[in-house]
């Protein structure tokens, strides 16, 4: 896909008042600045947004951005105008950014702020997202914008908790099945849009309170074509121990993840494992 140029640096200024240290886990102890806007920088160098027949789409000028909040507001003048760093309630924080649930009118909407480690990081996070787009096990991106050192991706909020969390409470045999088998089919699904995860963990898969919707994954932001020759990443405890250095990104990679997530679930069932089989794995067993 083509992108638009981004404006030289000089049209893009960053008018910020006031500072305030980062907190836990973003930038904590290194000195990072998490700064609070009150008014956003006039021009992004890339903004995206849902069009009216439901595709994502780039606009180059925001002004006239269409897709709007239920009162009106695009998500341009929504950022221009009354978002902060600490608005909403914070849903997750990480090195690169963190997650808010803002309200507006009656609607709430989960709002990804990421210190912009580069542009094309960014971007590509949003390809990644338009290639699975319409996926039911993928949160639905609306719009996003980048600016010279953050970028805003807005997403429907959906209610539920990580799936962390949601082990936590939820013991059933019937329940964690219904949720894995979910994962299963939502990762052959990204597969075959061409789509390497990378960073597959509990704590970046959601389940939904409403149990008639699956489990969908969280955070592309560091997700590849598949086959993309590139340096291995992700979170250690879930990657492939022989893996190191760079090299293809295969889908091994993800389902290797997603079986160490089954393997230490002491929830065994002969359902599980043919599934299991259909994707090569040997129950509870993956060697990368």
């Amino acid at each position: 896909m083509a992108f638009p140029p981004s404006p030289p640096a000089a049209a893009r200024p960053v008018m910020a008042l006031g500072d305030a240290a980062a907190g836990a886990g973003a930038g904590a102890g290194t000195g990072a600045i998490w700064r609070v806007y009150t008014r956003m920088p006039e021009i992004p160098s890339f903004y995206i947004e849902r069009n009216s027949p439901g595709e994502l789409t780039t606009v180059r000028n925001p002004k006239v951005a269409k897709w709007k909040f239920p009162d009106g507001t695009s998500f341009y003048d929504y950022l221009l105008t009354r978002v902060t760093e600490k608005e909403g309630e914070k849903v997750g924080e990480g090195a690169f950014g963190r997650v808010r649930k803002i309200k507006v009118v009656d609607t709430i909407y989960i709002l990804k702020i990421i210190k912009t480690r580069g542009i094309e990081d960014v971007r590509n996070e949003i390809e990644m997202l338009k290639k699975v787009d319409g996926s039911p096990y993928v949160l639905k991106l609306l719009a996003a914008i980048i600016f010279s050192d953050r970028s805003y991706l807005l997403s429907p909020y959906v209610s539920g908790e990580t799936l962390t969390n949601w082990l936590k409470s939820h013991s059933s045999k019937e329940d964690r099945l219904r949720v894995y088998n979910g994962l299963l089919d939502g990762l052959e699904y990204i597969h075959t849009k061409g789509v390497i995860h990378r960073d597959i963990k509990p704590d970046n898969i959601w389940v939904p309170s409403d149990s008639s919707l699956p489990p969908f994954y969280l955070d592309f932001g560091i997700s590849v074509p598949t086959g993309m020759n590139a340096v291995y990443q992700g979170t250690e405890h879930y990657k492939p121990a022989h893996v190191y250095g760079s090299g293809p990104q295969t889908e091994q990679l993800n389902y290797h993840a997603l079986g160490v997530i089954f393997e230490e679930d002491p929830v065994p069932n002969s359902t599980l494992n043919v599934n299991l089989r259909r994707i090569g794995l040997t129950p509870h067993i993956v060697t990368g």
